[in-house]
């Protein structure tokens, strides 16, 4: 004999909002269409059992939706009642192939970050050697400013000597006689004046 109870409470499924949400234990059907939630309270009982209420096309849409799903929660219910529902077995080779067409990217993607990487170490070992190779010639260019300047030292020592010397030879001999001294002293002072019978120049 077919056991009877009695509805405690029916909520439509449209009359649950933000407002009136599904209770925790039901938020799984936030997707699924039903017709309504009952608390019905079956003969013999003390606590009243959940009742998730469909109708026939509903039932049957959410029964075609698990068909093709890879053991959903209503996977038990293909070979329920002798029914024989059929399930489409998942399509392994697709997924197969698919993942592999994933690694192959992944690969692929790994091989050019490699490749960049490798450009990257080679350009910073051509700006290291260049680097290094310009403080080499700075080191070497300072080296040389710094004997040119030792160099530029000894010549200005070198001249202040060769002054000195001849300072001092010029003090020693007097101011050297120039051509026009020279010349002064061969002509006659006195061009007219008549020589004396006897008298030497």
């Amino acid at each position: 004999m077919a056991k009877t109870g009695k509805t405690l409470s029916r909520t439509l499924r449209k009359d649950f909002s933000d407002e009136n949400p599904l209770p925790k234990s039901l938020f799984f059907l936030g997707s699924v269409k039903y017709t309504s939630i009952a608390q019905v309270l079956l003969e013999g009982k003390e606590r009243p059992k959940t009742l998730v209420e469909f109708t026939p096309s509903q039932l049957k849409a959410l029964m075609e939706s698990r068909i093709y799903s890879r053991g959903g929660s209503l996977s038990s219910l293909n070979n329920r009642g002798g029914y024989g529902i059929y399930r489409k077995p998942p399509p392994v080779a697709e997924e197969v192939a698919e993942a592999k067409e994933e690694v192959r990217k992944h690969v692929e993607t790994i091989k050019e970050l490699n490749e960049n990487k490798e450009r990257l170490e080679r350009s910073l070992l051509g700006r290291s050697n260049t680097i290094r190779n310009l403080e080499i010639l700075a080191s070497s260019l300072e080296r040389d400013l710094e004997e040119s300047r030792k160099v530029y030292k000894a010549a200005q020592a070198e001249n202040r000597k060769l002054k000195e010397q001849v300072d001092r030879l010029l003090g020693k001999e007097g101011r050297p006689r120039s051509s026009t001294d020279r010349q002064n002293e061969s002509v006659d002072p006195h061009p007219y004046r008549h020589r004396l019978p006897g008298s030497h120049s």
